[in-house]
């Protein structure tokens, strides 16, 4: 490609290649691709997701966490080793991984929402709550995170108060 650092002529390539049901010859190509140009971070998270995606999680894990070692505060890294993790049913490694993102990215939400997410999956409702509280107050006006929190509110608190700030959110 004459614009290696454009992701989109990239991912349409890669995107033809699978659509194709070529997805070893796009793996190989975005394998050149990285080697040749290895300051590109986004190519080698693609690179990562296509290697989870084809059953070569070692291989993902490797480079995400090699980009994590290059620039900590990478979220998109971090949410594509958590699928990783998830893929491999390592759910227990997850928490860490995005508290250690969090300890990068003071308040991100795309971390702290897959939290909340991963709390929520493991039973751990308070934890969850305490997530999602922290999200309402830095995104107000997301119905996603509202909706999410009405529903734990009215699921696994259902007191009296609970109920009625549900139906407000």
């Amino acid at each position: 490609a004459s614009m290696p650092r454009a992701i989109e002529p990239l991912q349409a390539l890669i995107n033809l290649y699978l659509l194709q049901k070529q997805a070893p010859a796009a793996v190989a190509y975005l394998e050149q691709h990285v080697k040749a140009h290895p300051e590109l971070l986004h190519a080698q998270e693609y690179l990562a997701a296509l290697y989870r995606q084809t059953g070569k999680a070692d291989a993902a894990e490797k480079l995400l966490t090699a980009i994590l070692e290059k620039e900590p505060k990478r979220i998109s890294a971090y949410r594509e080793l958590a699928a990783v993790y998830a893929v491999r049913n390592q759910r227990d490694r997850i928490e860490p991984l995005l508290l250690k993102g969090l300890e990068q990215n003071t308040d991100d939400t795309t971390l702290l929402l897959m939290l909340a997410e991963t709390y929520q999956a493991s039973g751990r409702d308070q934890l969850a709550l305490d997530q999602y509280e922290k999200l309402a107050k830095l995104q107000p006006s997301s119905a996603a995170i509202k909706n999410n929190l009405a529903i734990l509110l009215i699921e696994k608190f259902p007191s009296e108060e609970n109920l009625s700030r549900a139906q407000q959110l």
